[in-house]
């Protein structure tokens, strides 16, 4: 049998050991051990001493915490289908800890420079990495414990009795139980006939951080023990079910068509494997592509970053403004821009505008060169474009501007200056040109239907469409 171990070692032939973050699938194996009270240690942000806590837990930082979700994601699906195919899985019953990540969602409050920003957090118990649902532990750690389970599982309790600690106790009884607390009615150790597998939840064996008082040698010996008795179990508990494992001599024996119906099989999954790669990096580059429509969806810092991205695409150098300030510098040959960015609810406003022109004034007492202003507003952020029927510049602003050589243009113009020029270096040149010598409002790319596709007719598609 073929064995994974995740967050506990073995040094065995037939263990290999990955970590619970690692890609490496579990389908490989016929069995899997899982220590889950180690998975934290995959991630950086909770080994850090200095690191950041919440009600008194570990907060993992943003990259662990969407890294660690994915991960929970994708493992719990790898276990469930795992018992479908009918393996096995030993899992030490942890501590009932927790730890708090972010959701990836904001709330926001106050505007301007005052703006507060609120991460939201959850936290994760560590049965949320169990493939059982509605699963509780409470925390109690020990060795003395009550065998009272039958055939097959004395032949892992009997010679390793002595070697288990306990780090907790279930609520309600599971499956089949077979290890309690001793003298009471705690159980922490159960067997659970999970689809067409086997679960076993159990103490921790030979935990390393427990001092066992026996040498290395004989700390191998044990879990090779371990190892050879569990595969005797499972044998034994498919043998119940009608499962039985042939021995490996078998496979030297081909049946008719088998070695046709392998080759053609291991084609497949080789398709399957490439087709697999193209969807992931299809959706990665959809992503990113749909990423751009904070230009005419959004504001902040998020459509900062978006507008100063589609400006380097279109040919600018784009740096960020000088300290303190939410503004782009943009540099174009010898010329030189400011840019003020804004997301509003409404339309733009004088105040825009004149945040504009205070940078302006304080690059030119800096740096001793009159820069271009330039002024992107994503105006009614909140509305949908086909109902953004009032201008986004109005008229009490533009004279402003215009006296002051502001050229005036919406993140969703910018937007569609880039899908029409990106693949027209020619075009794209005199699109610069034309913005850099605008006054006022910038005459270009007003209808967006040219650019854009509206889906109605199946709300629930159009938002992966548009």
């Amino acid at each position: 049998m073929k064995i994974l171990s995740m967050g506990c070692s073995f040094n065995h032939p037939s263990v290999d050991e990955f970590d619970f973050s690692s890609s490496a699938s579990i389908f490989d194996y016929d069995i899997l051990i899982w220590d889950p009270s180690k998975l934290v240690y995959d991630y950086s942000s909770y080994l850090d001493p200095y690191g950041k806590k919440f009600n008194g837990y570990p907060l993992f930082n943003e990259t662990d915490s969407a890294k660690i979700q994915k991960d929970l994601a994708r493992r719990k699906k790898e276990l469930i289908d795992f018992f479908n195919l009918g393996r096995t899985a030993i899992i030490y019953v942890p501590k009932p800890d927790k730890f708090y990540v972010h959701t990836g969602n904001r709330t926001y409050s106050g505007t301007g420079k005052s703006q507060k920003v609120t991460n939201i957090l959850t936290d994760l118990d560590m049965d949320d990495f169990l493939p059982i649902e509605n699963i509780r532990f409470f925390e109690a750690e020990g060795s003395q414990i009550d065998f009272k389970g039958g055939e097959p599982f004395n032949l892992i309790w009997k010679p390793f009795s002595e070697y288990f600690i306990y780090k907790s106790y279930f609520e309600n009884a599971i499956g089949e139980p077979i290890l309690y607390i001793k003298n009471t009615d705690k159980i922490i150790g159960t067997y659970i006939n999970y689809e067409k597998g086997n679960l076993l939840l159990v103490p921790k064996f030979l935990d390393d951080e427990c001092d066992f008082e026996i040498t290395n040698t004989k700390r191998n010996k044990l879990k090779k023990k371990f190892i050879d008795s569990l595969e005797e179990i499972i044998n034994k508990l498919n043998q119940k079910k009608g499962d039985f494992k042939l021995p490996l001599w078998c496979s030297n024996y081909l049946l008719p068509t088998e070695l046709k119906d392998k080759t053609e099989l291991d084609k497949l999954n080789d398709k399957l494997s490439k087709i697999e790669s193209q969807i992931s990096e299809k959706k990665n580059q959809l992503a990113e592509l749909r990423q751009i429509k904070i230009l005419f969806g959004g504001d902040g810092r998020a459509l900062e970053i978006e507008i100063g991205k589609i400006l380097k695409d279109l040919g600018f150098d784009v740096a960020e403004g000088l300290p303190q300030r939410d503004d782009l510098i943009l540099k174009y040959n010898e010329k030189i821009a400011v840019v003020e960015v804004k997301g509003v609810s409404k339309s733009a406003a004088e105040k825009h505008a004149a945040q504009l022109e205070k940078w302006v004034s304080e690059y030119f007492s800096k740096k001793g060169i009159k820069p271009k202003g330039i002024l992107i507003i994503n105006a009614f952020k909140d509305t949908p474009l086909v109902d953004r029927n009032k201008p986004p510049f109005p008229e009490q602003m533009i004279s402003y501007s215009k006296n002051r050589d502001h050229c005036l243009i919406t993140g969703l113009q910018l937007l569609c200056m880039y899908l029409d020029t990106k693949d027209n270096s020619l075009k794209r040149d005199e699109m610069i040109k034309r913005l850099l010598a605008t006054n006022g409002i910038f005459e270009d790319y007003h209808d967006w239907r040219a650019f854009l596709k509206l889906c109605l007719a199946n709300e629930s598609k159009s938002a992966d469409l548009v």
